[in-house]
Formats: C-alpha cells, structure tokens, sequence
C-alpha cells in the first residue's frame, strides 16, 4: 500500500502491481485473478481483500507480531522465517532489529507502515484523513466492438469518447 503511492494502477519493473503490490505468485496464491485478459492485482476490491487475507495470515504465523508479519509482506514469509530461526525463534522478544539478512528497504517498509498509522492515529481530524481514504471506486464496464469493426484502423473514424470522461476514469 505504502509502495504504491495509494496508486491501484501502480506498477514495479521486478514485477509486484497495484495499490499492495502484490507479484503475480502471491496473487494466484491468495485467489487473486492474474491473466493476460484480467490483473487482479490492479483492482482495489480484489488486491485489498487480499491482502487483508495475507496479513491475517502473517500476523498469526508469526506469534501476533505486527512487525514481523509486514516484514514478510514486504519480503517473504520464508525470508524471515529464516532470520527468525536464525536468531533463536522467539517471535515475542524478538524485533525486526535482531534479524540479519532482511534488506533495508524491508525495515523502510516497516517504518513508512508505521509512520503512516501513527499519523492516522495521532491526528486530530482523524475522519477528514479517513474519508480521503475510502475514495469511491470506479466500476469498470466491458466495451464490445462493434461487429462491422473486423480492422483497428477503422476505429479512428468513430466518435471519441469527452475527454471529461477520460478524465474520471
């Protein structure tokens, strides 16, 4: 999420795409559709149930610890599984400082997340900030060419969408 720039269109050139960033494994995975017709990952409604899902998950794998399960989000559950066996595997006094072998930009993730709920927290127009949040989201609807359309370069000759509406898409 914090990856994204809150952008759902967002995408990475190692692969991860939406607004969680999610890449094309983790998505099937987590039933999140990713085919050449369809990304899944670019849907707010599918990504965010998601990730909901995935972090549940983390947060109970990794004993309640928050941190280690964004860690994991961010890097790999088996990544830090492994840092955590490797400093003596109690997730309840460990925290992401003791782990080796976790990238920086894993413990900057860390800190964006947190730096991010305590500014939702903390702020006194909590509401003004959620409401900036919980934007209504466009619902994207099928276009079917018109059957006498069998050439691309004959789709010049109709009429173009306004440009307003472009714009709220």
């Amino acid at each position: 999420f914090v990856e994204s720039g809150y952008r759902p269109g967002a995408r990475n050139g190692k692969g991860p795409a939406g607004l969680w960033q999610f890449i094309g494994s983790t998505a099937r995975l987590h039933d999140v559709p990713v085919h050449a017709s369809y990304d899944g990952r670019l849907s707010p409604v599918d990504s965010t149930r998601a990730a909901v899902d995935y972090l549940r998950k983390l947060y109970g794998l990794f004993g309640g610890n928050w941190e280690l399960a964004v860690m994991a989000y961010n890097t790999g559950e088996a990544r830090v599984l492994q840092a955590v066996r490797n400093a003596g595997g109690n997730y309840a006094e460990l925290g992401p400082a003791e782990l080796a072998g976790i990238s920086p930009i894993t413990y900057a993730y860390v800190q964006k997340l947190h730096a991010l709920s305590c500014v939702l927290e903390k702020n006194g127009s909590q509401d003004r900030w959620l409401a900036a949040l919980d934007r209504p989201v466009p619902r994207l609807t099928v276009q079917t060419l018109p059957r006498d359309c069998h050439e691309p370069g004959r789709l010049g000759a109709r009429p173009r969408p306004r440009p307003g509406l472009l714009a709220r898409l």
